[in-house]
């Protein structure tokens, strides 16, 4: 516990000063943190994820962030370039199995198709919201959005956590997590909603104050439900924890779960009030 409470304390600091500093570092960071969380997902399956998939993993995720960084003066919508990558990967990955088995090389794909399938959820799972996230920031209000997401769902996290160990009886989900319990998702959703709806209405980041509360109610569900998603993907890995990078905390992915889903479901909320 102290090991987190440690970590957390230096992170913090270092996220809110990556965030404002806009790009080139913030695409920078961004590509770094979510090549190393793809690659904790491909390790999650091992077996049926052989280096190939890795290597084209990694590189359309970091196209896709590169295309975003090129073209985020022109506005044009990155989660759009994402959609248009996805079948380009599934045919490049393909072409390269093809190559391999035709020429009988010693790296022989049997299974081209779960091979392409677990490539294109890598992407999705990851790329697709990191790049919402980089689409997000090139908003007028970016920085105050992206910020309002990470710490709200940081004390999301936090409360459900603290709640949970306090007074928590009920188990949530016993078989995918047996740590989280209602209470703990009760607390979560109070105060991280509370906390979101209170720093996006302070920021005047929206004027639409149904639009505030639908965000943090919004936001205080998706977080936990993401953490519970991941939870899933571990238990059917047999793993704790997706690495040990982060003292205290895990893998990169395990500090990333509840933010890909909550990016995803604000993602159109927030076009909504910025147009």
């Amino acid at each position: 516990m102290q090991l987190r409470i440690i970590t957390a304390t230096l992170g913090i600091p270092v996220v809110f000063l990556i965030l404002w500093a806009g790009y080139p570092w913030i695409w920078i960071a961004f590509s770094i943190v979510s090549t190393i969380a793809i690659l904790e997902f491909y390790n999650l399956n091992p077996n049926n994820c052989p280096i190939i998939v890795k290597i084209i993993g990694v590189c359309w995720l970091n196209m896709l962030l590169s295309n975003g960084y090129i073209l985020h003066l022109a506005q044009i919508d990155i989660l759009m370039l994402g959609l248009v990558g996805i079948p380009t990967v599934n045919f490049l990955l393909q072409i390269i199995v093809f190559c391999k088995n035709k020429f009988n090389q010693p790296f022989e794909l049997k299974q081209p198709s779960l091979y392409s399938l677990h490539t294109l959820i890598g992407i999705i799972y990851i790329g697709i919201p990191v790049s919402l996230s980089l689409s997000i920031r090139n908003e007028a209000n970016g920085f105050e959005l992206l910020a309002i997401i990470i710490f709200g769902v940081f004390v999301t996290d936090t409360f459900s956590f603290l709640t949970g160990k306090l007074i928590g009886t009920r188990k949530l989900a016993p078989t995918i997590s047996p740590g989280k319990t209602w209470e703990g998702a009760v607390g979560g959703f109070l105060f991280g909603s509370s906390f979101t709806i209170y720093l996006t209405h302070t920021l005047a980041v929206f004027n639409n104050f149904q639009l505030i509360l639908l965000l943090g109610f919004a936001l205080a569900i998706s977080a936990q439900i993401g953490d519970l998603l991941e939870s899933k993907l571990k238990r059917i890995a047999k793993v704790k924890d997706t690495g040990n990078l982060i003292p205290g905390h895990g893998g990169v992915l395990d500090r990333m779960d509840s933010i890909i889903l909550t990016i995803v479901v604000l993602y159109p909320l927030i076009k909504w009030g910025v147009e």
